[in-house]
Protein backbone atom coordinates (compact mmCIF):
# COMPACT_ATOMS: atom_id res chain seq x y z
CA UNK A 1 0.00 0.00 0.00
CA UNK A 2 1.41 3.40 -0.94
CA UNK A 3 1.01 6.64 0.99
CA UNK A 4 -1.93 7.62 -1.21
CA UNK A 5 -3.76 4.31 -1.08
CA UNK A 6 -6.91 4.11 1.02
CA UNK A 7 -7.57 1.13 3.25
CA UNK A 8 -11.21 0.05 2.72
CA UNK A 9 -11.44 -0.67 6.46
CA UNK A 10 -10.70 2.96 7.35
CA UNK A 11 -13.64 5.18 8.33
CA UNK A 12 -12.34 8.06 6.17
CA UNK A 13 -10.46 8.19 2.89
CA UNK A 14 -7.89 10.65 4.20
CA UNK A 15 -6.86 12.46 7.36
CA UNK A 16 -5.17 15.79 7.98
CA UNK A 17 -3.35 15.87 11.33
CA UNK A 18 -2.58 19.37 12.58
CA UNK A 19 0.72 19.05 14.43
CA UNK A 20 2.27 22.49 14.49
CA UNK A 21 3.33 22.11 18.11
CA UNK A 22 2.69 25.69 19.20
CA UNK A 23 1.23 25.54 22.70
CA UNK A 24 1.20 28.95 24.29
CA UNK A 25 -0.50 27.88 27.51
CA UNK A 26 1.32 24.56 27.84
CA UNK A 27 4.73 25.76 26.73
CA UNK A 28 5.62 22.38 25.22
CA UNK A 29 5.62 20.73 21.80
CA UNK A 30 2.30 18.96 22.24
CA UNK A 31 2.48 16.41 19.41
CA UNK A 32 5.68 14.97 20.94
CA UNK A 33 4.27 14.61 24.45
CA UNK A 34 3.88 11.04 25.68
CA UNK A 35 0.68 10.24 27.59
CA UNK A 36 0.05 6.69 28.68
CA UNK A 37 3.07 5.38 26.81
CA UNK A 38 2.00 6.93 23.48
CA UNK A 39 2.95 10.16 21.67
CA UNK A 40 -0.01 12.43 21.06
CA UNK A 41 1.01 12.48 17.39
CA UNK A 42 0.95 8.69 17.30
CA UNK A 43 -2.51 8.70 18.86
CA UNK A 44 -3.78 10.86 15.99
CA UNK A 45 -2.05 8.75 13.34
CA UNK A 46 -3.41 5.55 14.88
CA UNK A 47 -6.92 7.00 14.98
CA UNK A 48 -6.77 7.61 11.23
CA UNK A 49 -6.17 3.89 10.71
CA UNK A 50 -5.69 2.94 7.06
CA UNK A 51 -6.58 6.35 5.64
CA UNK A 52 -4.13 8.40 3.58
CA UNK A 53 -2.56 10.54 6.32
CA UNK A 54 -0.99 13.97 5.99
CA UNK A 55 0.72 15.49 9.04
CA UNK A 56 1.07 19.27 8.93
CA UNK A 57 3.90 20.80 10.94
CA UNK A 58 7.68 20.80 11.32
CA UNK A 59 9.65 17.67 10.36
CA UNK A 60 8.71 14.78 12.64
CA UNK A 61 9.38 11.06 12.92
CA UNK A 62 6.36 9.34 11.37
CA UNK A 63 5.63 5.95 9.79
CA UNK A 64 6.64 5.52 6.16
CA UNK A 65 3.10 5.75 4.85
CA UNK A 66 2.51 9.19 6.41
CA UNK A 67 3.24 12.39 4.46
CA UNK A 68 4.55 15.47 6.31
CA UNK A 69 3.99 18.96 4.88
CA UNK A 70 4.34 22.49 6.27
CA UNK A 71 1.72 25.21 6.28
CA UNK A 72 2.52 28.49 4.55
CA UNK A 73 3.63 30.53 6.34
CA UNK A 74 4.95 28.26 9.11
CA UNK A 75 2.95 28.90 12.27
CA UNK A 76 0.13 30.38 10.21
CA UNK A 77 -2.53 28.80 12.38
CA UNK A 78 -4.79 25.73 12.18
CA UNK A 79 -6.80 26.84 9.15
CA UNK A 80 -3.61 27.42 7.14
CA UNK A 81 -2.48 23.97 8.28
CA UNK A 82 -5.74 22.39 7.13
CA UNK A 83 -5.35 24.09 3.74
CA UNK A 84 -1.79 22.78 3.38
CA UNK A 85 -2.77 19.28 4.43
CA UNK A 86 -5.79 19.23 2.12
CA UNK A 87 -3.57 20.14 -0.82
CA UNK A 88 -1.57 16.95 -0.18
CA UNK A 89 -4.63 14.72 0.17
CA UNK A 90 -5.32 12.46 -2.85
CA UNK A 91 -7.81 14.04 -5.24
CA UNK A 92 -9.88 10.85 -5.14
CA UNK A 93 -10.59 11.20 -1.40
CA UNK A 94 -14.28 11.64 -0.69
CA UNK A 95 -14.11 12.05 3.09
CA UNK A 96 -11.39 13.75 5.13
CA UNK A 97 -10.86 13.64 8.87
CA UNK A 98 -9.32 16.74 10.44
CA UNK A 99 -7.81 16.30 13.87
CA UNK A 100 -5.24 17.91 16.11
CA UNK A 101 -2.29 16.04 17.61
CA UNK A 102 -3.26 17.02 21.15
CA UNK A 103 -5.98 14.47 21.95
CA UNK A 104 -4.62 11.77 24.29
CA UNK A 105 -7.56 9.38 23.95
CA UNK A 106 -8.58 9.69 20.31
CA UNK A 107 -9.11 6.26 18.72
CA UNK A 108 -10.21 4.82 15.37
CA UNK A 109 -13.71 4.42 16.78
CA UNK A 110 -13.81 8.19 17.36
CA UNK A 111 -13.46 8.95 13.67
CA UNK A 112 -15.75 6.06 12.76
CA UNK A 113 -18.56 7.52 14.87
CA UNK A 114 -18.05 10.99 13.42
CA UNK A 115 -18.03 9.59 9.89
CA UNK A 116 -21.25 7.70 10.61
CA UNK A 117 -22.91 10.86 11.96
CA UNK A 118 -21.91 12.84 8.88
CA UNK A 119 -23.21 10.12 6.57
CA UNK A 120 -26.49 9.76 8.46
CA UNK A 121 -27.19 13.49 8.37
CA UNK A 122 -25.78 14.08 4.85
CA UNK A 123 -24.07 17.14 6.35
CA UNK A 124 -20.86 18.58 4.90
CA UNK A 125 -19.12 18.05 8.24
CA UNK A 126 -19.67 16.43 11.63
CA UNK A 127 -17.57 17.58 14.56
CA UNK A 128 -16.98 16.49 18.11
CA UNK A 129 -17.79 18.27 21.31
CA UNK A 130 -16.22 17.63 24.70
CA UNK A 131 -18.15 16.42 27.76
CA UNK A 132 -18.94 20.05 28.63
CA UNK A 133 -20.56 20.62 25.24
CA UNK A 134 -17.74 22.73 23.81
CA UNK A 135 -17.14 22.23 20.07
CA UNK A 136 -13.87 20.62 19.04
CA UNK A 137 -13.17 22.25 15.69
CA UNK A 138 -10.06 20.15 15.18
CA UNK A 139 -11.83 16.83 15.55
CA UNK A 140 -14.17 16.52 12.61
CA UNK A 141 -14.98 14.46 9.54
CA UNK A 142 -15.64 16.40 6.33
CA UNK A 143 -17.04 15.70 2.93
CA UNK A 144 -13.85 16.35 0.93
CA UNK A 145 -15.55 18.50 -1.72
CA UNK A 146 -17.23 20.61 0.96
CA UNK A 147 -13.93 21.14 2.78
CA UNK A 148 -12.18 22.14 -0.44
CA UNK A 149 -14.98 24.59 -1.23
CA UNK A 150 -14.85 26.05 2.29
CA UNK A 151 -11.07 26.56 2.10
CA UNK A 152 -11.41 28.10 -1.38
CA UNK A 153 -14.09 30.43 -0.03
CA UNK A 154 -11.77 31.72 2.67
CA UNK A 155 -8.96 32.17 0.15
CA UNK A 156 -11.33 34.12 -2.05
CA UNK A 157 -11.89 36.77 0.58
CA UNK A 158 -8.44 36.84 2.13
CA UNK A 159 -5.84 34.55 3.65
CA UNK A 160 -6.27 31.45 5.78
CA UNK A 161 -3.35 32.65 7.90
CA UNK A 162 -4.46 32.98 11.54
CA UNK A 163 -8.14 32.67 10.53
CA UNK A 164 -10.28 30.65 12.99
CA UNK A 165 -11.39 27.18 11.96
CA UNK A 166 -14.96 28.01 12.89
CA UNK A 167 -14.98 30.43 9.93
CA UNK A 168 -15.41 27.49 7.55
CA UNK A 169 -17.98 25.59 9.62
CA UNK A 170 -21.68 25.75 8.79
CA UNK A 171 -23.66 26.94 11.85
CA UNK A 172 -25.86 23.84 11.88
CA UNK A 173 -23.07 21.25 11.67
CA UNK A 174 -24.06 18.14 13.64
CA UNK A 175 -22.01 17.48 16.75
CA UNK A 176 -21.18 14.32 18.65
CA UNK A 177 -20.42 14.49 22.35
CA UNK A 178 -17.38 12.37 23.19
CA UNK A 179 -15.41 11.69 26.41
CA UNK A 180 -12.38 13.45 24.93
CA UNK A 181 -10.56 16.60 25.93
CA UNK A 182 -7.44 18.17 24.46
CA UNK A 183 -4.31 18.90 26.50
CA UNK A 184 -3.95 22.69 26.46
CA UNK A 185 -2.64 23.40 29.97
CA UNK A 186 -0.33 21.71 32.48
CA UNK A 187 -3.46 20.81 34.46
CA UNK A 188 -5.02 19.19 31.38
CA UNK A 189 -1.84 17.20 30.80
CA UNK A 190 -1.59 16.01 34.40
CA UNK A 191 -5.21 14.89 34.35
CA UNK A 192 -4.75 13.10 31.03
CA UNK A 193 -1.72 11.23 32.38
CA UNK A 194 -3.76 9.94 35.32
CA UNK A 195 -6.88 8.97 33.39
CA UNK A 196 -7.83 5.28 33.60
CA UNK A 197 -7.41 4.89 29.83
CA UNK A 198 -3.88 6.34 29.87
CA UNK A 199 -2.89 4.25 32.90
CA UNK A 200 -3.99 1.01 31.29
CA UNK A 201 -2.22 1.88 28.05
CA UNK A 202 0.93 2.74 30.02
CA UNK A 203 0.94 -0.69 31.63
CA UNK A 204 0.75 -2.37 28.24
CA UNK A 205 3.72 -0.29 27.08
CA UNK A 206 5.90 -0.41 30.19
CA UNK A 207 5.51 -3.81 31.84
CA UNK A 208 7.92 -6.58 30.79
CA UNK A 209 6.53 -9.70 29.19
CA UNK A 210 6.59 -12.97 31.08
CA UNK A 211 8.98 -15.52 29.59
CA UNK A 212 7.48 -17.93 27.09
CA UNK A 213 7.56 -21.66 27.84
CA UNK A 214 6.57 -24.71 25.82
CA UNK A 215 3.96 -27.17 26.99
CA UNK A 216 0.33 -28.17 26.56
CA UNK A 217 -1.90 -25.12 25.97
CA UNK A 218 -3.52 -24.04 29.24
CA UNK A 219 -6.57 -21.78 29.71
CA UNK A 220 -5.54 -18.40 31.09
CA UNK A 221 -2.31 -18.26 29.09
CA UNK A 222 -1.67 -16.53 25.74
CA UNK A 223 0.10 -17.83 22.67
CA UNK A 224 3.72 -16.71 22.31
CA UNK A 225 3.78 -18.08 18.76
CA UNK A 226 1.09 -18.79 16.18
CA UNK A 227 -0.94 -21.97 16.54
CA UNK A 228 -0.04 -23.99 13.43
CA UNK A 229 -1.89 -27.21 12.61
CA UNK A 230 0.19 -30.35 12.91
CA UNK A 231 -2.54 -32.40 11.22
CA UNK A 232 -5.37 -31.71 8.78
CA UNK A 233 -8.99 -31.68 9.92
CA UNK A 234 -10.90 -33.79 9.45
CA UNK A 235 -8.02 -36.26 9.33
CA UNK A 236 -9.97 -38.46 6.88
CA UNK A 237 -12.99 -38.25 4.59
CA UNK A 238 -15.87 -38.18 7.05
CA UNK A 239 -19.64 -38.40 6.93
CA UNK A 240 -21.38 -35.15 7.84
CA UNK A 241 -24.80 -36.80 8.27
CA UNK A 242 -26.51 -40.03 9.20
CA UNK A 243 -27.29 -41.73 5.90
CA UNK A 244 -25.82 -44.06 3.31
CA UNK A 245 -22.32 -44.31 1.91
CA UNK A 246 -22.63 -45.24 -1.75
CA UNK A 247 -20.26 -46.50 -4.44
CA UNK A 248 -20.89 -45.97 -8.14
CA UNK A 249 -24.13 -44.90 -9.78
CA UNK A 250 -27.65 -45.68 -8.56
CA UNK A 251 -29.49 -47.82 -7.98
CA UNK A 252 -27.48 -49.25 -5.08
CA UNK A 253 -27.76 -52.58 -3.36
CA UNK A 254 -27.64 -52.21 0.45
CA UNK A 255 -25.12 -54.41 2.22
CA UNK A 256 -25.21 -55.63 5.79
CA UNK A 257 -23.51 -53.77 8.62
CA UNK A 258 -22.82 -50.08 9.16
CA UNK A 259 -19.93 -47.64 9.13
CA UNK A 260 -19.79 -46.25 12.65
CA UNK A 261 -17.69 -43.42 14.06
CA UNK A 262 -14.49 -44.76 15.56
CA UNK A 263 -14.74 -48.10 13.78
CA UNK A 264 -13.36 -49.42 10.51
CA UNK A 265 -15.83 -50.45 7.80
CA UNK A 266 -15.36 -52.97 5.02
CA UNK A 267 -14.79 -51.58 1.52
CA UNK A 268 -17.71 -51.07 -0.89
CA UNK A 269 -18.00 -52.50 -4.36
CA UNK A 270 -19.47 -50.41 -7.16
CA UNK A 271 -23.27 -50.35 -7.03
CA UNK A 272 -23.49 -51.00 -3.28
CA UNK A 273 -24.34 -48.89 -0.24
CA UNK A 274 -23.91 -49.21 3.51
CA UNK A 275 -25.46 -47.35 6.46
CA UNK A 276 -23.11 -44.68 7.85
CA UNK A 277 -23.22 -42.57 11.01
CA UNK A 278 -22.28 -38.95 11.41
CA UNK A 279 -18.53 -38.62 11.95
CA UNK A 280 -17.71 -42.06 10.57
CA UNK A 281 -14.82 -42.57 8.20
CA UNK A 282 -15.87 -43.04 4.58
CA UNK A 283 -15.38 -46.71 3.62
CA UNK A 284 -12.87 -47.51 0.89
CA UNK A 285 -14.62 -47.49 -2.49
CA UNK A 286 -17.39 -45.14 -1.34
CA UNK A 287 -17.74 -41.98 -3.39
CA UNK A 288 -20.28 -39.96 -1.44
CA UNK A 289 -22.77 -39.92 1.42
CA UNK A 290 -26.50 -39.30 0.99
CA UNK A 291 -28.52 -38.28 4.01
CA UNK A 292 -31.40 -40.48 5.10
CA UNK A 293 -34.18 -38.08 4.11
CA UNK A 294 -33.02 -38.06 0.47
CA UNK A 295 -32.82 -41.83 0.08
CA UNK A 296 -35.66 -43.52 -1.85
CA UNK A 297 -36.30 -47.27 -1.46
CA UNK A 298 -37.27 -49.04 -4.64
CA UNK A 299 -37.92 -52.63 -3.63
CA UNK A 300 -34.56 -54.01 -2.58
CA UNK A 301 -32.61 -51.19 -4.22
CA UNK A 302 -31.80 -47.63 -3.11
CA UNK A 303 -31.99 -44.42 -5.08
CA UNK A 304 -31.82 -40.72 -4.19
CA UNK A 305 -33.86 -37.59 -4.82
CA UNK A 306 -30.83 -35.31 -5.35
CA UNK A 307 -28.18 -36.73 -7.65
CA UNK A 308 -25.76 -33.93 -6.69
CA UNK A 309 -26.00 -34.54 -2.95
CA UNK A 310 -22.72 -35.37 -1.19
CA UNK A 311 -22.68 -35.17 2.60
CA UNK A 312 -18.95 -35.86 2.97
CA UNK A 313 -16.52 -33.68 4.85
CA UNK A 314 -13.33 -34.17 2.82
CA UNK A 315 -10.07 -34.67 4.69
CA UNK A 316 -8.46 -31.30 5.39
CA UNK A 317 -11.58 -29.33 4.41
CA UNK A 318 -11.60 -27.38 7.70
CA UNK A 319 -7.84 -26.76 7.53
CA UNK A 320 -4.80 -28.45 5.98
CA UNK A 321 -1.63 -29.50 7.75
CA UNK A 322 0.49 -26.37 8.37
CA UNK A 323 -2.41 -23.91 8.44
CA UNK A 324 -2.17 -21.03 10.93
CA UNK A 325 -5.20 -21.32 13.19
CA UNK A 326 -4.55 -18.55 15.73
CA UNK A 327 -1.99 -15.73 15.89
CA UNK A 328 0.61 -15.08 18.55
CA UNK A 329 -1.04 -13.10 21.33
CA UNK A 330 -4.32 -15.00 21.14
CA UNK A 331 -5.85 -15.83 24.51
CA UNK A 332 -5.87 -19.53 25.31
CA UNK A 333 -9.38 -20.44 26.37
CA UNK A 334 -11.11 -23.85 26.42
CA UNK A 335 -12.13 -23.40 22.77
CA UNK A 336 -8.53 -22.82 21.71
CA UNK A 337 -7.37 -25.84 23.72
CA UNK A 338 -9.97 -27.88 21.83
CA UNK A 339 -8.78 -26.40 18.53
CA UNK A 340 -5.16 -27.30 19.29
CA UNK A 341 -6.18 -30.87 20.13
CA UNK A 342 -8.14 -31.19 16.89
CA UNK A 343 -5.10 -29.89 14.99
CA UNK A 344 -2.75 -32.43 16.56
CA UNK A 345 -0.85 -29.82 18.60
CA UNK A 346 0.18 -31.16 21.99
CA UNK A 347 2.70 -28.46 22.99
CA UNK A 348 3.17 -24.83 22.08
CA UNK A 349 5.08 -21.79 23.37
CA UNK A 350 2.86 -19.65 25.60
CA UNK A 351 3.01 -17.09 28.38
CA UNK A 352 1.10 -17.45 31.59
CA UNK A 353 -1.29 -17.90 33.19
CA UNK A 354 -0.41 -14.92 35.39
CA UNK A 355 0.27 -15.99 38.97
CA UNK A 356 -0.96 -13.48 41.55
CA UNK A 357 -0.23 -13.67 45.25
CA UNK A 358 -2.92 -11.61 46.97
CA UNK A 359 -2.41 -10.18 50.46
CA UNK A 360 -4.68 -8.32 52.82
CA UNK A 361 -3.05 -5.79 55.12
CA UNK A 362 -3.63 -3.63 58.17
CA UNK A 363 -3.55 -4.20 61.91
CA UNK A 364 -7.28 -3.54 62.16
CA UNK A 365 -8.24 -6.34 59.76
CA UNK A 366 -9.08 -9.46 61.69
CA UNK A 367 -8.04 -7.94 65.00
CA UNK A 368 -9.84 -9.05 68.13
CA UNK A 369 -11.85 -6.66 70.22
CA UNK A 370 -13.77 -3.52 69.41
CA UNK A 371 -10.99 -2.02 67.28
CA UNK A 372 -10.95 -4.86 64.78
CA UNK A 373 -12.73 -5.28 61.44
CA UNK A 374 -13.58 -8.54 59.67
CA UNK A 375 -11.65 -9.34 56.51
CA UNK A 376 -14.14 -8.98 53.63
CA UNK A 377 -12.16 -7.99 50.52
CA UNK A 378 -9.91 -10.94 49.63
CA UNK A 379 -12.59 -13.21 48.17
CA UNK A 380 -14.27 -10.69 45.84
CA UNK A 381 -10.92 -9.30 44.66
CA UNK A 382 -9.57 -12.79 44.02
CA UNK A 383 -12.70 -13.59 42.01
CA UNK A 384 -12.07 -10.60 39.73
CA UNK A 385 -8.48 -11.69 39.09
CA UNK A 386 -9.53 -15.30 38.49
CA UNK A 387 -12.21 -14.16 36.04
CA UNK A 388 -9.45 -12.48 34.04
CA UNK A 389 -7.64 -15.81 33.75
CA UNK A 390 -5.12 -15.38 36.57
CA UNK A 391 -4.24 -18.00 39.13
CA UNK A 392 -4.57 -16.50 42.59
CA UNK A 393 -2.69 -17.67 45.68
CA UNK A 394 -3.53 -16.46 49.16
CA UNK A 395 -0.60 -14.61 50.69
CA UNK A 396 -0.30 -14.11 54.45
CA UNK A 397 -2.00 -11.13 56.01
CA UNK A 398 0.43 -8.21 56.33
CA UNK A 399 0.46 -6.34 59.62
CA UNK A 400 1.45 -2.68 59.61
CA UNK A 401 5.14 -3.46 60.05
CA UNK A 402 7.89 -2.63 57.54
CA UNK A 403 9.38 -6.13 57.68
CA UNK A 404 6.14 -7.78 56.56
CA UNK A 405 5.95 -5.60 53.42
CA UNK A 406 9.63 -6.08 52.64
CA UNK A 407 9.12 -9.84 52.78
CA UNK A 408 5.95 -9.69 50.68
CA UNK A 409 7.65 -8.20 47.63
CA UNK A 410 10.56 -10.65 47.57
CA UNK A 411 10.62 -12.99 44.53
CA UNK A 412 8.96 -16.31 45.30
CA UNK A 413 7.47 -17.46 42.00
CA UNK A 414 4.52 -15.07 41.81
CA UNK A 415 4.38 -12.81 38.76
CA UNK A 416 2.30 -10.20 40.60
CA UNK A 417 2.09 -9.40 44.29
CA UNK A 418 -1.18 -7.61 45.01
CA UNK A 419 -1.77 -5.92 48.36
CA UNK A 420 -5.15 -4.72 49.55
CA UNK A 421 -4.54 -1.53 51.53
CA UNK A 422 -1.40 0.44 52.41
CA UNK A 423 -1.47 2.55 49.22
CA UNK A 424 -1.86 5.81 51.11
CA UNK A 425 0.78 8.04 52.64
CA UNK A 426 -0.28 7.75 56.26
CA UNK A 427 1.83 6.72 59.23
CA UNK A 428 0.58 3.12 59.02
CA UNK A 429 1.03 2.70 55.26
CA UNK A 430 4.21 0.69 54.67
CA UNK A 431 4.06 -0.35 51.03
CA UNK A 432 5.74 2.73 49.58
CA UNK A 433 8.64 2.43 52.00
CA UNK A 434 9.19 -1.22 51.13
CA UNK A 435 9.15 -0.40 47.42
CA UNK A 436 11.65 2.43 47.89
CA UNK A 437 14.02 0.18 49.85
CA UNK A 438 13.82 -2.45 47.09
CA UNK A 439 14.72 0.11 44.40
CA UNK A 440 11.35 -0.36 42.71
CA UNK A 441 10.20 1.77 39.79
CA UNK A 442 6.79 3.29 40.43
CA UNK A 443 4.79 3.22 37.19
CA UNK A 444 1.39 4.22 38.58
CA UNK A 445 0.74 6.35 41.62
CA UNK A 446 -2.98 6.99 41.63
CA UNK A 447 -5.63 7.06 38.92
CA UNK A 448 -8.09 9.88 38.26
CA UNK A 449 -11.18 7.79 38.90
CA UNK A 450 -13.41 7.24 41.87
CA UNK A 451 -13.97 5.18 43.81
CA UNK A 452 -10.97 2.88 43.59
CA UNK A 453 -8.39 5.31 42.23
CA UNK A 454 -5.92 4.75 45.06
CA UNK A 455 -3.73 2.41 43.04
CA UNK A 456 -0.01 1.69 42.82
CA UNK A 457 1.84 -0.33 40.22
CA UNK A 458 5.59 -0.87 40.54
CA UNK A 459 8.29 -3.11 39.14
CA UNK A 460 10.84 -4.57 41.55
CA UNK A 461 14.34 -5.39 40.21
CA UNK A 462 14.53 -9.17 39.75
CA UNK A 463 11.21 -9.39 41.55
CA UNK A 464 7.48 -9.33 40.94
CA UNK A 465 5.16 -6.66 39.66
CA UNK A 466 3.58 -5.05 42.72
CA UNK A 467 -0.03 -3.89 42.62
CA UNK A 468 -1.37 -1.84 45.50
CA UNK A 469 -5.15 -1.65 45.86
CA UNK A 470 -7.27 0.61 48.03
CA UNK A 471 -7.91 -0.60 51.54
CA UNK A 472 -11.71 -0.35 51.52
CA UNK A 473 -13.43 -3.42 50.05
CA UNK A 474 -15.23 -1.44 47.31
CA UNK A 475 -12.09 0.47 46.35
CA UNK A 476 -10.09 -2.77 46.20
CA UNK A 477 -12.76 -4.53 44.12
CA UNK A 478 -13.05 -1.69 41.61
CA UNK A 479 -9.30 -1.18 41.35
CA UNK A 480 -8.85 -4.87 40.60
CA UNK A 481 -11.58 -4.68 37.95
CA UNK A 482 -9.83 -1.74 36.29
CA UNK A 483 -6.36 -3.29 36.09
CA UNK A 484 -6.83 -7.08 36.01
CA UNK A 485 -7.21 -7.39 32.23
CA UNK A 486 -4.60 -4.75 31.27
CA UNK A 487 -2.06 -6.43 33.58
CA UNK A 488 -2.77 -9.77 31.94
CA UNK A 489 -2.57 -8.33 28.42
CA UNK A 490 0.73 -6.61 29.18
CA UNK A 491 2.45 -9.55 30.87
CA UNK A 492 1.24 -12.12 28.35
CA UNK A 493 1.58 -9.85 25.30
CA UNK A 494 -2.00 -10.77 24.63
CA UNK A 495 -3.94 -9.05 21.87
CA UNK A 496 -6.57 -7.11 23.86
CA UNK A 497 -10.12 -7.94 22.82
CA UNK A 498 -12.53 -5.19 21.86
CA UNK A 499 -14.23 -3.64 24.87
CA UNK A 500 -17.69 -4.88 25.83
CA UNK A 501 -19.95 -1.83 25.89
CA UNK A 502 -23.05 -1.11 27.95
CA UNK A 503 -25.65 1.60 27.35
CA UNK A 504 -26.26 3.81 30.37
CA UNK A 505 -29.71 4.43 31.77
CA UNK A 506 -28.52 7.24 34.04
CA UNK A 507 -26.26 10.28 33.67
CA UNK A 508 -22.94 10.74 35.42
CA UNK A 509 -23.08 14.27 36.86
CA UNK A 510 -19.46 13.99 37.99
CA UNK A 511 -16.70 15.75 36.05
CA UNK A 512 -14.47 12.72 36.71
CA UNK A 513 -14.25 9.13 35.61
CA UNK A 514 -16.19 6.74 37.83
CA UNK A 515 -16.18 2.97 38.37
CA UNK A 516 -19.54 1.68 39.50
CA UNK A 517 -21.47 -1.55 39.95
CA UNK A 518 -24.36 -1.52 37.47
CA UNK A 519 -27.51 -3.54 36.86
CA UNK A 520 -29.65 -3.96 33.71
CA UNK A 521 -32.95 -2.07 33.70
CA UNK A 522 -34.76 -4.65 31.56
CA UNK A 523 -35.00 -2.24 28.61
CA UNK A 524 -31.50 -2.62 27.19
CA UNK A 525 -29.73 -0.12 29.42
CA UNK A 526 -27.82 -0.30 32.70
CA UNK A 527 -28.57 1.57 35.89
CA UNK A 528 -25.96 3.08 38.19
CA UNK A 529 -26.44 3.41 41.94
CA UNK A 530 -27.02 6.94 43.17
CA UNK A 531 -24.22 6.56 45.72
CA UNK A 532 -21.55 3.95 46.41
CA UNK A 533 -20.25 3.26 49.90
CA UNK A 534 -16.67 1.99 49.99
CA UNK A 535 -16.29 0.37 53.48
CA UNK A 536 -18.42 -2.61 52.41
CA UNK A 537 -19.85 -4.25 49.28
CA UNK A 538 -23.56 -3.66 49.89
CA UNK A 539 -23.79 -1.60 46.70
CA UNK A 540 -22.10 -4.36 44.68
CA UNK A 541 -24.14 -7.29 45.99
CA UNK A 542 -26.31 -8.73 43.24
CA UNK A 543 -25.05 -6.27 40.62
CA UNK A 544 -24.17 -8.01 37.39
CA UNK A 545 -21.38 -5.80 36.06
CA UNK A 546 -18.85 -3.09 36.86
CA UNK A 547 -18.72 -0.18 34.41
CA UNK A 548 -16.10 2.47 33.68
CA UNK A 549 -18.13 5.66 33.22
CA UNK A 550 -16.63 8.76 31.54
CA UNK A 551 -17.01 12.25 33.00
CA UNK A 552 -20.45 13.79 32.44
CA UNK A 553 -21.72 10.73 30.56
CA UNK A 554 -25.33 10.95 29.42
CA UNK A 555 -28.13 8.35 29.26
CA UNK A 556 -27.66 6.20 26.18
CA UNK A 557 -23.89 6.65 26.14
CA UNK A 558 -21.90 3.46 25.65
CA UNK A 559 -19.45 2.70 28.46
CA UNK A 560 -16.94 -0.08 29.02
CA UNK A 561 -17.79 -3.13 31.05
CA UNK A 562 -14.82 -3.94 33.29
CA UNK A 563 -16.12 -7.08 34.99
Amino acid sequence: MTSTDHDPAASCDAAVVVAGGAARRLGLDKPELVVGGRRLLDAAISAAGGASIVVVGPPRAVPEHVVVVREDPPGGGPLAAIAAGLAAVPATARTVAVLAADLPEVEPSTLARLAALRAETAAPVALAEDPHGRPQYLLAVWDAAALRAAIAGIAGIGSAENAPVRAILPPDAPRLRLPLEDADTPEDLARAERSPLAIRRLLRAALPALPAAGGPPAPGAALAEPLVAAAPFPPFDQSAMDGWAVAGQPPWRPVDGAALAGHAAPPLDPGTAVRIATGARLPAGAERVIRDEEIVTDGSALNCTDTARNDVRPAGSAWPDGATLAPAGAAIDPALVSLATAAGVTAIAARGPVRIRLHTSGDEVGAAGRAGLPETAWGPVAAVFEASGARVLRGPHLPDAPASFRAAILPDGADVVAVIGATGRGAADRLRGALAEAGATLLVDGVDVRPGGSLLVATVPDGPIVLGLGGNPMAALLGAALLAKPLRAALLRETPPAAELLALADPNPDDRWRMLPVEPDGAGRWRMPATVATPHLRDAAGRRAIALVPPLAQPGDLVERLA
